[in-house]
């Protein structure tokens, strides 16, 4: 079935065929109450109404509710992130929620100083050696209510970079757990490992501080993200591939050329494959908090590096809010203690150093 063109609330794109929809269904991009025409029929419809897609939809309805996995990221080291991921995991802990914290910085974990477990008995070693060993079996007890952790192994360099296959394995068990949530905290910059395992989780956090590296450091990443989940979507297309492998390495100092002016070129050459890659871009949409912030003024940069995001790679990021500096944050940092445990249990949580994220399972 060819000539399929699908609207969204967001947009409209084909022609495309019906295995693309497929695609397009399982992995989320398209949704049952979007409408698709068939030249065939000439007529516009739910794509949950159409007999050849509603089993990809049933199926979706049938799936055991699992925990949503939030990834937390940063595009280089010394941002806050794990600090970050620790204190998000503790805070939803109290309020009664079930949490699990993965540690995927496999060269350098130390998640687990973070949740005061200073030798984890079994860490994520044993489940790259060993055959049949899922997440279940690594789970470790930390202090705080309602959070367990995985651990990395310290040290074993051979799990630094993980391979392909190791990878995959890592991402299947990431939703297999029995929790609410599992925040995945990864290591810093730009991996094969971090940035498939990004791509893998529900929603992705990119944590950055208002300084010209780090912004640079978080777009690189983003762009690395994006790139990799277009070339993915785009094997079929020997000319797109060509045209965003010359888009990743573009001078980006000098911020003069941006994704649409690849999108145009492909949108000419091949309008399916065009289609496809508006609606990736579409559907990528990463959160961004930023971390130490003194002043209104850079709370704006944080607003023009989303702004900047759209323009050159035609994402509509969200920016989730911003972490005030505080003073105490090193000392907090030296003694491993996130920074929510610094305040008095009976403090107001309006005290504590606020952002806005959507944890609801629902979404």
């Amino acid at each position: 079935m060819d000539g399929l063109y699908i609207k969204t609330p967001q947009t409209q794109f084909g022609p495309i065929n019906k295995a693309d929809a497929e695609r397009l269904i399982r992995d989320g991009i398209s949704t049952a109450q979007d409408l698709v025409w068939n030249i065939r029929d000439n007529t516009w419809k739910q794509l949950g109404s159409c007999e050849e897609f509603r089993p990809y939809f049933d199926e979706q309805k049938n799936k055991k509710k699992t925990a949503k996995v939030v990834a937390f990221a940063s595009g280089k080291g010394g941002v806050g992130k794990t600090a970050l991921t620790a204190s998000m995991a503790i805070e939803l802990g109290k309020m009664g929620k079930r949490v699990v914290v993965v540690d995927a910085d496999f060269g350098g974990p130390d998640l687990h100083e973070w949740m005061g477990v200073s030798r984890p008995s079994v860490t994520l070693n044993t489940f790259f050696t060993y055959r049949n060993v899922d997440f279940n079996h690594l789970l470790s007890t930390t202090p705080y209510k309602g959070v367990k952790l995985i651990s990395g192994e310290v040290g074993k360099i051979e799990y630094a970079n993980p391979r392909f296959f190791k990878r995959q394995k890592f991402l299947r068990q990431l939703h297999s757990l029995d929790t609410d949530f599992v925040f995945v905290d990864l290591s810093p910059g730009v991996a094969f490992s971090t940035v498939d395992i990004f791509l893998a989780c529900d929603e992705g956090i990119v944590i950055t501080v208002p300084e010209p590296t780090s912004f640079m450091d978080a777009f690189n990443f983003i762009r690395s993200c994006l790139i990799r989940k277009l070339l993915l979507y785009m094997d079929f297309s020997e000319y797109t591939m060509k045209k965003l492998r010359e888009f990743e390495d573009w001078d980006w100092i000098k911020y003069d050329k941006s994704l649409l002016d690849i999108y145009e070129k492909i949108m000419l050459k091949d309008p399916r494959a065009a289609s496809i890659m508006i609606a990736v871009i579409q559907k990528f949409k990463p959160r961004i908090i930023s971390n130490m912030v003194y002043n209104k003024a850079e709370v704006r940069e944080a607003s023009a590096f989303k702004l900047k995001l759209k323009q050159l790679l035609l994402i509509d990021a969200i920016f989730l809010g911003y972490i005030e500096f505080n003073p105490d944050m090193r000392r907090y940092a030296k003694e491993k203690r996130p920074f929510i445990l610094s305040m008095p249990e009976e403090a107001e949580i309006t005290k504590v150093p606020q952002i806005k994220v959507d944890f609801s399972r629902d979404k």
